[in-house]
């Protein structure tokens, strides 16, 4: 599923999503945020290592610029966003690697939380039939723990359900392991040039920096 993410680059991996992360910033102002509500926030990352919320209660409590300021906080923290910029190492781009593992005993830990998601589902429902947008993505992430490493216990392991036509019969087959299905696409950060693959790119290497 993450063959596309590795795919050559004209630019390096740094400042590729930083580029496209920085488009997405200026369409959600942090401005509106006051600081007494920041510092709200940070302090339940700080204690948590993410925003202890539900789906439900991050779409009605989180806006989307909170959004934003919880994963760089969860980033900094993390120590893969610095100055307002996203530090990706290009060897560096598992968070696997990152803390030292070179086999599967990661996942074998009390405590390690696995989840299976649909991009698409991430919305709120009982509002729209709408897919999911790009920032409800991230809005997944903020709530999701953060593990804890000088325990060895990882971030959440997420498995996503394909984001490309798929096919059902005796077996479960994928139609394709390139294409992004348009729907999955948020209109708004496509008329920055960014598309649907581009998006789901930036979405995982958001979640792996964690």
């Amino acid at each position: 599923m993450l063959k596309f993410l590795m795919q050559k680059q004209e630019k390096s991996k740094s400042d590729y999503f930083n580029e496209l992360y920085s488009k997405i910033k200026k369409i959600y102002s942090q401005k509106e945020i006051s600081y007494n509500r920041k510092q709200q926030l940070y302090s339940l990352i700080e204690k948590y290592g993410y925003i202890p919320y539900s789906q439900t209660k991050a779409i009605e409590e989180l806006s989307d610029s909170e959004v934003l300021i919880c994963l760089e906080k969860k980033l900094e923290i993390n120590k893969t966003y610095k100055d307002g910029k996203l530090n990706i190492i290009d060897d560096e781009i598992s968070a696997v690697k990152r803390a030292g593992y070179n086999n599967a005993d990661w996942i074998k830990q009390e405590q390690h939380d696995i989840k299976l998601i649909n991009l698409s589902a991430l919305g709120d429902g009982n509002i729209n039939n709408y897919p999911a947008k790009f920032i409800d993505w991230l809005r997944q992430i903020v709530i999701l723990p953060s593990g804890n490493l000088s325990k060895n216990i990882m971030s959440t392991t997420i498995y996503l359900v394909p984001f490309h036509p798929r096919d059902f019969g005796n077996a479960y087959l994928t139609a394709s392991t390139e294409e992004v299905s348009k729907k999955l696409a948020d209109p708004q950060i496509a008329e920055l040039d960014i598309t649907p693959k581009e998006q789901i790119k930036l979405f995982i290497t958001l979640f792996i920096k964690l």
